[in-house]
């Protein structure tokens, strides 16, 4: 596994999330009419996207923010295998595979409003301001918990690393919602 300088890594989530508030005030600004519509049957349409994203920010925003703290020790991370997983499983790529989510985390049947945007680009916001605590903060030691159940648990680091590629992965797929 390699070792991340932790400046580097909080940078780079810092950038992808930077990226991913870029798309939803475009959205919100030229792509209204656009952002309700799915591109095919059975996907996803932008605004679904986002709330897809909202639902796992409900669990995983309180429970970085509950781990942040005040003593970082280390100036290199070293992610765990299974973190590192999970984390790259996130990340789109070319010919990304789709992934069955949890019923409560799948919008598919839920009725949209713009309050969803807005509430992205708040979400977006406040992981850029968890993400400079994480500066003072031990991204190896510090264990949260995941939506998968208590028993398991990753690094503060890894758990920052899947919220954020999970967000940027789906904020892909927003965007080839709108570009059809």
């Amino acid at each position: 596994m390699k070792t991340l300088h932790v400046d580097t890594l909080l940078d780079e989530l810092q950038n992808i999330v930077h990226t991913n508030l870029a798309f939803a005030k475009d959205l919100e600004e030229n792509h209204k009419d656009r952002m309700f519509e799915s591109p095919a049957p059975g996907s996803w349409s932008a605004i679904q996207c986002l709330e897809h994203l909202i639902r796992y920010a409900a669990f995983y925003h309180p429970e970085i923010e509950s781990k942040l703290n005040n003593h970082r020790v280390e100036s290199h991370f070293k992610p765990s295998w299974l973190g590192n997983y999970f984390a790259l499983s996130m990340l789109p790529t070319e010919k990304m595979k789709t992934m069955a989510t949890f019923k409560s985390k799948d919008p598919a049947h839920d009725k949209m409003d713009i309050t969803v945007l807005r509430t992205f680009i708040a979400n977006q916001e406040r992981m850029l301001v968890m993400i400079e605590k994480a500066r003072t903060s031990d991204l190896a030691k510090v264990k949260c918990k995941t939506t998968l159940g208590s028993w398991l648990k990753f690094k503060l680091g890894d758990t920052f690393r899947f919220v954020v590629y999970h967000e940027f992965r789906h904020v892909v797929q927003a965007q080839k919602a709108v570009a059809r």
